[in-house]
């Protein structure tokens, strides 16, 4: 990508297109990818490219991004499926910032969904639950790499399912496994996913907030269905990184 701006000569321009707003998004896309043979590849983030409106014209914006391994230099270790940083710093966003207490990750992996939640929000505390022994080597490791202040940060080994992990929280936030990632049957992510949002919903305060991501739409659907009595959605979301596209349910207590 980097490349093919340079060889055009775009590094640091802008260029406008000739196009009504309701269209340009489609248009800008084909334009780019067509004749100029820009992609978004989320494995690539040396440009940020935008395409903004005004009055007179549509704008394709480039320049220089930031970078990921200096932003995301604590990430020493992963583990199997991972979440994409760039969108685990973007997701934590959703839920408010001032929340206080603590923030539960009941499927934390690596570390860098509670990672960049504790980095946003005012908690002052976060667990992470993992059933995944890599899970536990890469959380502590990269939590030995992060400056989180004064926040005490703990890592429990265990089911996500099983109450005794949790305790009260301001936060929950999880990217939840799928099928086509851990090879899971639809019956025993239903079963996860009842027993996350049932532990969540347990021991969540009034005022909180759960925010759960997944590319298993059906399972998410159906658990925030059978706990309407309890749990409210309170938006959605879909986005596609790295050729998956993840379904983001943002949910209170009733």
């Amino acid at each position: 990508l980097a490349g093919t701006v340079e060889a055009f000569g775009w590094r640091d321009k802008a260029y406008w297109l000739d196009a009504k707003s309701e269209k340009v998004r489609g248009w800008a896309s084909q334009f780019l990818h067509r004749d100029f043979g820009l992609r978004n590849d989320p494995t690539n983030y040396d440009l940020t490219l935008k395409v903004v409106n005004d009055a007179e014209a549509t704008f394709i914006l480039l320049g220089p991004s930031i970078s990921v391994r200096q932003r995301f230099s604590y990430r020493n270790m992963d583990v199997v499926a991972s979440i994409n940083p760039v969108l685990a710093a973007f997701l934590v966003r959703l839920l408010p910032q001032e929340a206080k207490g603590l923030a539960i990750d009941p499927t934390c992996g690596s570390g860098t969904l509670l990672f960049e939640r504790l980095r946003y929000s005012d908690e002052v505390a976060g667990l992470g639950i993992d059933v995944n022994i890599d899970a536990e080597k890469a959380f502590k490791c990269n939590l030995n790499s992060i400056d989180l202040g004064r926040k005490t940060v703990d890592f429990w080994f265990g089911s996500s399912t099983n109450s005794g992990a949790w305790k009260p929280c301001s936060s929950v936030v999880c990217n939840l496994p799928f099928g086509i990632r851990i090879k899971l049957k639809s019956a025993d992510l239903d079963l996860l996913y009842r027993g996350i949002l049932m532990n969540a919903y347990q021991y969540l305060e009034k005022e909180g907030r759960i925010l759960m991501i997944s590319s298993y739409k059906r399972g998410l659907e159906k658990v925030a269905d059978e706990m309407s009595d309890r749990v409210k959605v309170l938006s959605k979301y879909r986005c596609e990184m790295g050729g998956l596209f993840y379904q983001i349910f943002v949910l209170s207590r009733v």
